[in-house]
């Protein structure tokens, strides 16, 4: 072999080796950057006790504020979060081991171990996000029993039903209409709340003990078109708001809007959460301007709609109705 082969030869050696060290080094694991986790109560806390499961997330992100132009109308999430390790309160080394720095992840935590001062059970389940290089973590994890949800329905003579929204003046909230929920788990509809009472029950306090007034599991809407339904179990239902012979003038209705081809509308609660979302605006630069918040008796935490006309009447003469 003469000398041009023979460097032809080392440079294909050279280049195959610095290939497969390339390919190791993409390969080989970030060096970890989460140091420290921990785990505490609604109250602070800590828990010592726990298992933990920890997923790599593949959602897409989208920052507040930041203009993307790979917003979700034109992408989807993957279809499951990856697996990346699992273990105990024992085994954290595992956990901070296991963490890239330039990946993002979500750790779930389920408080409890066999034999343990702490039972399954005594807590909800909980997790947080882990952002690429960060380097702590504490998941907040909440004692059972979780407290009540509640959600809030309005109804409304929808006269100009484009716009989805009710107009301030125009279309007055319309009392005497039956609210009925629907566990969206079992199917069927809801007659008693978190407590084994009938729903309209109210309470002087947090107490289940503690009642105000038996009620009769039936929910009407009040004079402004609103109900606040309390002390619901957390969870998804669908409502459905329906006339009645209480309506105005004992006239029909006719809902005019709906999500999904159905007359129910889905809302989700969470425990100790508000009668409403609190309302955001999304200008079309892409920037958020949240509204001035409500007081705190009363904030505002997300409403589907449905709109309704009455049955005969002409083309402004509608109702809508929003459950929350």
């Amino acid at each position: 072999m003469d000398e041009t082969s023979n460097r032809r030869a080392d440079h294909r050696l050279a280049r195959s080796l610095v290939l497969a060290l390339g390919a190791l080094l993409v390969s080989a694991p970030g060096v970890p950057a989460l140091t420290s986790f921990s785990v505490a109560d609604q109250d602070g806390t800590p828990v010592a006790e726990f298992r933990w499961l920890l997923e790599e997330d593949n959602t897409h992100p989208a920052a507040v504020g930041a203009v993307d132009a790979a917003s979700l109308g034109v992408s989807v999430h993957h279809s499951h979060a990856p697996v990346v390790a699992s273990g105990t309160s024992a085994d954290l080394g595992a956990l901070l081991a296991a963490v890239d720095s330039a990946k993002r992840y979500f750790v779930s935590v389920l408080p409890g171990l066999p034999g343990s001062s702490v039972k399954v059970g005594d807590f909800a389940l909980g997790g947080v996000s882990i952002a690429p290089g960060q380097a702590s973590a504490t998941v907040h994890v909440h004692a059972n029993p979780l407290p009540s949800a509640q959600l809030s329905v309005y109804a409304f003579h929808d006269r100009r039903s484009l716009n989805s929204e009710p107009d301030i003046g125009n279309e007055e909230g319309l009392a005497g209409f039956e609210v009925r929920l629907y566990d969206a788990v079992l199917g069927e509809q809801s007659f008693f709340d978190f407590c084994g009472n009938p729903l309209g029950t109210t309470y002087n306090g947090a107490a289940c003990d503690d009642v105000a007034s038996i009620g009769n599991g039936i929910i009407l809407t009040g004079s402004d078109g609103e109900v606040t339904v309390q002390n619901l179990y957390p969870g998804k239902y669908a409502v459905e708001v329906v006339p009645t012979t209480q309506c105005p003038d004992g006239s029909e209705w006719i809902q005019t809007s709906t999500i999904e081809g159905k007359h129910e509308v889905d809302a989700f609660v969470e425990a100790g959460g508000p009668q409403f979302l609190q309302p955001v605006d999304f200008p079309l630069n892409g920037g958020a301007l949240p509204l001035a918040p409500e007081p705190l008796d009363g904030p505002r935490a997300g409403k589907s709609r449905r709109r309704w006309r009455r049955a005969g009447g002409n083309a402004g003469d509608k109702l809508s109705v929003h459950s929350t």
